[in-house]
This record gives structure tokens, C-alpha cells and sequence, in this order.
């Protein structure tokens, strides 16, 4: 019930507009509102906050309203919230965003070995970062999103999502250039176990026997296809050793980010997660300057520009496609980038998977398959438990 000392507007409002948790209500008549809030419609005026006992409260600026257990399906929200409202589920359209970021992705790993004996890599990077981030930029403004969303709150807590982020692109690059494409593709696969042991060991979640046995199945077959590289006998001082070992680097620097990342969503924007990462990676490449950039062709500014812009749009896509499909339904789908990175690489270098590739494969995207299951599983016995 409400409490009946609230003004009219507000003590007039049906109970089954409400939230389950207080709605807050500002003195201009706007709403403040988190995502699990609802707009309820009230009109301006000086309210005064009530505690959950409807107790008035010594500040008149607001009044927190109590609100049922059940949530009706439809939206009373004004037309200007719109954008803040989560959108309906679309799986095919989010599938589709999905598939084309693995394309985009591709053709940037394609422009960056095409690019590499001509242009130095850390010029490469802050050419990405530059074009990347103005591709973001201009996507955002073109769905109306611009404004408020790259507003950086906290500048301390970016560090450590863009410095582990910025540390992966560089050593992604560089190994990129050292192996061939599909082997550090699949050596890439083993990020998603790697969060699973950061979430155990930086976030104390609760990682189950299953979800351990992935890991260790996954990390057998990352094994497999990095020995011949990094393996016992190998020659570690050749440029396929220290390709392999960058490229796990990597694996293992964005790993640290998603963890990061996690923590950032909590408070920050995606657009602000944007922002940093490609201001760290502009900083990063600028200690490559004393070693020389050279000044590219038309047709070396025509790859850069491709790489910068389909990395920017492949970051959008990504984006997109959990906006309108859950994680979980997408996961699988990131395997995909390994049979399409393949064909790019027999078709553009002649680059194909050796033997170690096609053993370990299936042990990587077996672990990755299971802790997707799982993770999966885990998240409807928690939406079950939370549903009164």
C-alpha cells in the first residue's frame, strides 16, 4: 500500500505501476532512475522522502515509494527514456551482429599482416585506435546515443581495464605478425577458460568441479598446439616461439580485462570503456615512435584505414549483438572465427593449420563448449531462485 500522507500525484498512482524495488522522483518532475526502476508518471512538485516504513524523511528533495512484488509487462516510461530501456530479445539479429564482428575481425588480422613489413606495428596500433574510436563514436551519434554515454566517472577505475586491455591488443599484433593466422586464433580460444581461474582467484566467485575440468581440458589443448613453439626441444629464441608466447600473453592480459571489465560495468558506460582503451593503446604505440614510423603510401593508408575501421565496427558489432541476444546464446558462435580466419589465411598466405592445430583444437573448444553449459546452466538456476 501507499502511504496516504504523499501528495496526490503520487498517492493516486495504481499499485500495479510500480517497481519492486522504490521508485525515486525528483523535485523537477524527473525520475531518477536505475535500470530495475520504473517511470510512474508523476507530476513536478516538492515531495518529501519517506524511509520503507513511510516514515518522512528530513530532506524534501525526494520520497522513495514502496512497490509490489509483481512487475506488469507494460512500459509506462516516456518516449525521451526510451533509449535507456533494454531492448526486446532478437537472437537472429544479434547472431547476425555476431557473425559479422568474426568477419570484421578477420579482415583486420588480414590488413595487419599485410601491413606489417611496410609499417611499423606500434604505428598500426594508433592508427587502429584513432580510426577505431571515431568509427565508435560516429555509430553511437547515428543511433542517438552520444551524448552522456562516453562520460568517464572514474578515471582510477579505467586503469587497470584499458592499461591490461591496451597491453593485450600489442601483443596480439605483434604475434600475429610471428605465426600463422590460424595458430594464433587457436591459441586465442584459451581466454575464456583463463576468466574462469581469474574469477576464482581475483573475484572469490565459486568455481565447481565441472568448470575445473573444462580449464584443465582446455589448457591440455592450448598445450598441444603451442608445443612444437614453446614445447620441450623447441627453439625458443625463433620468431615462432615468441609469436606463440605473445599470443598466449595476450590471451592472458585480456582475460585480466574481462575481469576488469566486469567490475567497470558496474558504474561506467560502455562508451567510457571505449574511450580509455583506445586512449592506452594511442599511449602504448607512442613509445614505439623512437624506433622509427615511416610514412605510408596511399595504398599502405587505404589498409590502415581498413584495419582501424573494421576493428571499431567489429567492437560495435560485438556490442550490438548482446544487445539483443544473451551472452550465452552468442558464446558458441565465437568458435567460428577460427574455420573463417583459416580460409583468409590459405586464400591471402598460403598459411595453413598444421597437424598439432587440428589435435589440440578439439580439446580447447570442448573445455570452452563445457564452460559455456555450465555458466549457462548456472544462470537460469539463479533467474529460478529469483523469481518469486
Amino acid at each position: 500500500m501507499i502511504d496516504r500522507t504523499l501528495p496526490a500525484s503520487a498517492a493516486n498512482l495504481k499499485p500495479e505501476l510500480l517497481r519492486t524495488t522504490a521508485i525515486v522522483l525528483s523535485t523537477q518532475g524527473r525520475i531518477k532512475f536505475l535500470p530495475q526502476w520504473r517511470f510512474v508518471g508523476v507530476n513536478s512538485g516538492r515531495y518529501r522522502r519517506l524511509d520503507q516504513q513511510g516514515h518522512a524523511a528530513r530532506r524534501p528533495r525526494q520520497y522513495y515509494v514502496p512497490a509490489p512484488t509483481r512487475i506488469p509487462a507494460i512500459d509506462t516510461r516516456p518516449a525521451e527514456h526510451a533509449r535507456l530501456q533494454r531492448p526486446v530479445q532478437r537472437p537472429l539479429l544479434g547472431i547476425a551482429f555476431k557473425i559479422a564482428s568474426i568477419c570484421l575481425f578477420v579482415i583486420m588480422m588480414v590488413a595487419i599482416k599485410f601491413l606489417h613489413q611496410q609499417v611499423p606495428i606500434g604505428q598500426i596500433i594508433f592508427a587502429r585506435s584513432i580510426l577505431g574510436l571515431a568509427a565508435v563514436c560516429l555509430a553511437f551519434q547515428l543511433m542517438g546515443q552520444f551524448r552522456g554515454n562516453f562520460t568517464i566517472n572514474s578515471l582510477r577505475s579505467h586503469v587497470s581495464w584499458a592499461t591490461s586491455a591496451a597491453l593485450a591488443m600489442a601483443m596480439w599484433f605483434v604475434g600475429l605478425t610471428l605465426i600463422p593466422l590460424p595458430e594464433a586464433t587457436a591459441i586465442s580460444f584459451i581466454m575464456p577458460l583463463l576468466v574462469v581461474a581469474l574469477a576464482w582467484l581475483l573475484l572469490g566467485e565459486k568455481i565447481r568441479l565441472i568448470r575445473w575440468i573444462a580449464v584443465a581440458i582446455g589448457i591440455t589443448g592450448v598445450g598441444i598446439i603451442i608445443w612444437p613453439s614453446l614445447g620441450v626441444g623447441a627453439d625458443y629464441t625463433s620468431a615462432s616461439a615468441l609469436g606463440a608466447a605473445l599470443s598466449l600473453g595476450a590471451s592472458f592480459c585480456w582475460a585480466f580485462a574481462q575481469i576488469s571489465l566486469r567490475r567497470l560495468s558496474k558504474t561506467e558506460s560502455s562508451g567510457s570503456a571505449v574511450v580509455s582503451f583506445s586512449v592506452a593503446t594511442m599511449i602504448l604505440a607512442l613509445f614505439s615512435l623512437p624506433f622509427g614510423w615511416t610514412n605510408p603510401t596511399a595504398s599502405e593508408w587505404g589498409l590502415i584505414a581498413v584495419c582501424g575501421i573494421a576493428g571499431g565496427f567489429g567492437q560495435l558489432s560485438v556490442a550490438l549483438s548482446l544487445r539483443y541476444t544473451e551472452a550465452s546464446a552468442l558464446a558458441p558462435f565465437e568458435y567460428l572465427l577460427f574455420p573463417v580466419s583459416s580460409v583468409a589465411a590459405i586464400i591471402w598466405f598460403g598459411e595453413y593449420p598444421d597437424s598439432n592445430i587440428w589435435i589440440g583444437l578439439p580439446f580447447v573448444v570442448f573445455g570452452g563448449l563445457l564452460v559455456i553449459f555450465r555458466e549457462h546452466q548456472l544462470s537460469k538456476r539463479k533467474q529460478k531462485e529469483a523469481t518469486p
